[in-house]
């Protein structure tokens, strides 16, 4: 079970890898044709990097909510309401 979750995993952050090196170069490029602003590397690396730190930590804490009520047999109530 937990090989073919890292298996899993691995796949599908080399996907989204991929989709990220894939478009920030054309984000950026669009960014300055619009704006007249130049994003370096390093400003788009910072940029992304704030945002996946401040992200994962909400994953996590999603993840963990969910595995929790998997466990207890709880329902979600933010899924279930209409």
């Amino acid at each position: 079970m937990q090989r073919k979750l890292e298996e899993e995993l691995e796949k599908y952050f080399s996907e989204l890898f991929s989709e990220i090196k894939k478009y920030t170069p054309i984000i950026c490029e669009k960014i300055e044709k619009i704006s007249g602003v130049k994003v370096d590397d390093e400003k788009a690396f910072m940029i992304i990097k704030e945002y996946f730190d401040s992200s994962i930590h909400v994953i996590i804490h999603e993840i963990a909510h969910s595995v929790v009520n998997e466990i207890l047999g709880e329902k979600n109530p933010e899924k279930d309401s209409p």
